[in-house]
């Protein structure tokens, strides 16, 4: 039984040297074993900074085709009443205005609309998000909100997209 042992131990040095020698020829051996003609993608292509600037295209085509009194508000976080801790709720809508000069002057102050959209959103309920009925009731609260808070320059508002998030831990 010990002699297979140190058979065992000696065949596995002899492996795992020239492994360590000749590590560039064994990863190339390797790879052309398992059918790969190039080596494996960094890591650094999986991390999440990489995947945020992959995602900036993502309504391309929408933005692309907004009339002149239209203008698109970007992803805001938002969250309602009743949301559990570190979960939120990503919106993104177009508002329609009366004319594309009104569209022009709050397209310069898209930070105000995130912000009075932030603030009516601890009003509603999370649970409001997954009925049909209670994004209909979202979508005419932030009409009205829009419309009590900027005039009646605000037309229409679309729900562009809507996705639920969680907060990562740090």
């Amino acid at each position: 039984m010990r002699r297979y042992l140190i058979i065992a131990i000696l065949l596995a040095v002899l492996i795992t040297v020239p492994l360590f020698i000749f590590k560039d020829q064994a990863k190339e051996l390797v790879l052309k074993i398992s059918g790969r003609r190039k080596e494996v993608p960094s890591m650094l292509r999986a991390l999440p900074f990489q995947k945020k600037i992959e995602k900036k295209d993502e309504h391309a085509l929408l933005l692309a085709s907004l009339s002149p009194n239209e203008i698109y508000l970007g992803p805001v976080a938002v969250t309602p009443r009743g949301t559990l801790r570190g979960e939120y709720v990503s919106l993104s809508l177009v508002i329609e205005f009366r004319d594309p000069e009104t569209a022009r002057r709050f397209e310069e102050q898209k930070d105000l609309l995130s912000h009075l959209l932030i603030e009516r959103a601890s009003k509603w309920n999370y649970l409001d998000f997954y009925s049909p009925d209670g994004l209909k009731m979202i979508k005419e609260d932030i009409l009205k909100t829009f419309r009590t808070r900027l005039g009646e320059e605000v037309q229409r508002v679309y729900l562009v997209d809507l996705k639920f998030g969680k907060q990562r831990r740090l």
